[in-house]
């Protein structure tokens, strides 16, 4: 299941992390989210639509229209998972979009090494 957590903050429901951005919930991860959606005050999150949980038009990376995709890939953070989005994407052979492909990988390479005027220096 991929959600989207449109907040500023990482919030912890039970076990589960869900971080700023894309996010991919695994079966047992999934069931604990939604079980935990239906608490009230959690719920007040979904409903100001601080999560996107099946807003999406699929719970699949590559069956995301290209509008879609493109703002998932511009608020996920997660490396691994922008590298899974990006195996899944080349995975296709050539119905692979490959402009896709070049945000994704951009995308990682401002994460590991973001621009020098966006790095916070620690005092020495």
């Amino acid at each position: 299941m991929l959600i989207k957590n449109k907040g500023k903050y990482i919030r912890h429901f039970g076990s589960v992390m869900v971080i700023p951005g894309g996010n991919e919930l695994n079966e047992e991860q999934e069931k604990e989210f939604s079980k935990e959606m239906k608490q009230p005050l959690n719920a007040v999150l979904l409903d100001k639509e601080i999560f996107v949980v099946g807003g999406l038009s699929t719970s699949s990376f590559i069956d995301l229209n290209k509008e879609e995709a493109l703002e998932l890939i511009s608020d996920t953070f997660d490396l691994a998972l922008l590298s899974k989005f990006a195996e899944e994407e080349k995975g296709k052979g050539n119905k692979a979009r490959t402009s896709l492909i070049s945000v994704i990988e951009n995308q990682i390479e401002s994460i590991k090494n973001p621009p020098e005027d966006s790095v916070v220096k620690t005092e020495d």
